[in-house]
């Protein structure tokens, strides 16, 4: 070990000596430079801009040094003297700008000054916050939940059909995404534990000039205003995500009847179309929808009115939508469910009982599996699309071309190779091997995208076969059921839904003739379930219940106050019928076993559907009848 005191006397000296020459030539490397100073601020003297980023690079692009401006909008650089230098100025909504800068010939010290005009693009910067939206009484107390954070988020363009934005467990409550003008986007965030939320921006398109649907609050940001034509600035919005609470009510607003009537209105289908899209975005939850009343009037009559009500809401749902209708189900509630003081003879305001007539939705179950897990919204927008072009293919009317007539030219224009259907074609065959039947789907399909044939009625021929086919295997299945009942003999409400079954990776499919056979084939056994009395024959009996129980899907086609006697006109007019007094002393009949929903659902709706409006599948486990 060395002592330098002690053994060096004069080292002390010397460091002091090389400390003050290295500060010397530092300082003179330092001096070295010209100093920059700027600002930046929009075209048209809007004001200056703060946050500016600016970089500056050297002949090679590498950067050299970068800074940004204050909020003042003013940057101060030093810059290497003797050098041709780039600087790039970049801020969001803005375009961006490059200028040539040089400090060959000046001195040491010297300064420059530098003003750098930004111009904003077309559009607009959407800076959103996400928080869980708060209770009433968070609200009353002044509490406000924090922002929400590990969210995905997903924006998509709708008009390049393009996805521009997927944050993935986005580690902020806050984001910004860029609006360009002629654009429709879709914004999708996705958090475990609430509510999916979907909004739709439009910016300039079909005279909207800045439209958004599914947000909340939507306001001009404080800094950055909107220009006079409305065509560019930033927006602030606050989005709430709503929690996922089993078995607690939502009340869905603006869902109006007239008076004593149960039709849907159109500002309520306008309403029940946004819900349509909530269980869409949301396909693992189950869900009751409910109708209330008021207390005034008859207690019985506001029953039947508000499940009326409730029935024709979801049945507007179903009927726009392709929601199983195991997920959603219609309860009225009455009056039995108010909000407030306002009962039978208690004096309220119109705006109070109000309060009470009200359409609200509960989670009542959560299925295990999500079809959308792993799914990116550009995925989602796919699938929708093909929908769509399915939906629109099977809609579409026949084209004939006689002899000697000119082709229509979207089909020429085919021929000529002009244009390439057959990606579309096996994107369409792939997608209708989901639905039955198979071949004749696919088989119409070719017809649309293949060219088309001189002898029109060879290409009519190609149409009208396979839809003859079709409606052929259809009553093949009926007539094996022996389904020819013309009218209802239901007497009660519709029957209640089933709760959601566990989720299992669907079987191979089936035609529907197959599904019709096999049905009968089992029937004919000797099956025996627990808590349901068989019919064999026409003639109503009473079979033992299975130790074991049954566990399956039957399809209730028909509801009775009374037990219907052996001679009805419904055992002569089907085969082998399974009878099931319920809870409430009613009689439901059902055809049936099947091991799966989706054989029961298609076997409804192929053979039982168009005779018996009110049918549906129902869920047994050990031989009970599952609520939901």
């Amino acid at each position: 070990m060395f002592i330098i005191s002690n053994q060096y006397p004069n080292m002390r000296k010397l460091k002091l000596t090389l400390f003050f020459a290295l500060l010397i030539v530092f300082s003179q490397l330092s001096a070295q430079t010209v100093q920059l100073e700027g600002y930046a601020y929009e075209s048209g003297n809007r004001g200056f801009l703060n946050l500016v980023s600016i970089k500056v690079y050297d002949t090679s692009n590498r950067m050299i040094t970068s800074t940004a401006s204050d909020l003042s909008g003013i940057f101060n650089l030093d810059l290497p003297v003797g050098q041709d230098l780039i600087i790039e100025a970049t801020k969001d909504v803005f375009k961006d700008k490059k200028m040539a800068v040089s400090t060959i010939g000046k001195q040491a010290g010297e300064k420059l000054y530098l003003k750098v005009e930004m111009q904003r693009q077309p559009g607009y910067l959407f800076d959103v916050t996400l928080a869980a939206k708060a209770t009433e009484k968070q609200i009353k107390e002044g509490i406000y939940p924090e922002g929400i954070t590990d969210a995905r988020i997903e924006v998509y363009n709708n008009s390049k059909k393009k996805q521009t934005l997927d944050l993935q467990s986005y580690a902020q409550p806050n984001f910004k995404v860029r609006f360009e003008d002629g654009n429709h986007y879709t914004i999708l965030i996705r958090k475990k534990g609430f509510f999916s939320k979907r909004m739709e921006a439009y910016v300039n398109v079909e005279g909207c000039i800045l439209c958004f649907d599914g947000v909340g609050e939507v306001k001009p940001g404080v800094s950055d205003v909107l220009t006079e034509e409305n065509s560019m600035g930033t927006l602030l919005a606050n989005v709430e995500l709503v929690p996922i609470e089993v078995d607690k009510a939502i009340k869905v607003e603006k869902i109006y009847y007239d008076k004593s009537s149960a039709k849907i209105r159109k500002d309520a289908a306008e309403e029940l179309d946004k819900l349509i899209t909530v269980l869409e975005d949301n396909p693992t939850l189950i869900i009751e929808l409910s109708s209330h009343t008021d207390a005034r009037g008859d207690s019985k009559f506001n029953q039947g009115l508000s499940q009326r009500r409730a029935e024709s809401a979801v049945a507007y749902i179903l009927n726009n939508s392709d929601i199983p209708e195991f997920r959603i189900k219609a309860k009225g509630y009455g009056e039995s469910k108010l909000v407030n003081s306002c009962g039978n003879g208690v004096e309220c305001s119109e705006r109070r009982h109000q309060m009470n007539r009200r359409t609200e939705i509960k989670v009542t179950g959560i299925l295990s599996d999500d079809p959308y897990a792993g799914k990116s919204l550009a995925d989602i927008k796919e699938e929708e699309q093909m929908e769509a072009l399915l939906e629109e293919l099977m809609n579409q009317e026949v084209v004939e071309v006689k002899a000697g007539e000119e082709l229509p030219d979207e089909i020429a224009a085919q021929m000529e190779g002009k244009k390439e259907p057959e990606p579309i074609k096996e994107k369409v065959e792939e997608e209708m091997k989901k639905e039955e039947p198979v071949e004749e789907v696919i088989e119409q399909v070719e017809l649309i995208s293949v060219p088309v044939r001189n002898a029109a009625d060879e290409a009519k021929a190609k149409v009208e076969a396979p839809i003859a086919k079709t409606e052929e295997r259809i009553e093949e299945a009926k007539k094996e059921m022996n389904v020819e009942i013309k009218e209802e003999l239901v007497t009660k409400p519709p029957v209640t839904q089933p709760s959601a079954p566990v989720y299992r990776k669907p079987p191979a499919k089936k035609e529907a003739s197959e599904v019709a056979s096999e049905t009968v084939a089992t029937a004919s056994e000797n099956l025996i379930v627990d808590n349901l009395e068989v019919n064999v024959n026409h003639q109503p009996s009473i079979a033992r219940y299975m130790e074991s129980g049954f566990s399956g899907y039957m399809v209730e086609f028909l509801t009775a106050n009374n037990e219907l006697s052996s001679n009805h006109e419904v055992f002569k007019k089907h085969g082998k019928i399974y009878k099931e007094q319920k809870k409430d002393g009613s009689f439901a009949y059902l055809f049936g076993p099947f091991e799966e929903w989706r054989d029961a659902n298609r076997f409804l709706e192929s053979a039982i559907k168009d005779n018996y409006k009110n049918a549906a599948v129902i869920r047994y486990k050990k031989g009970k009848r599952i609520i939901p």
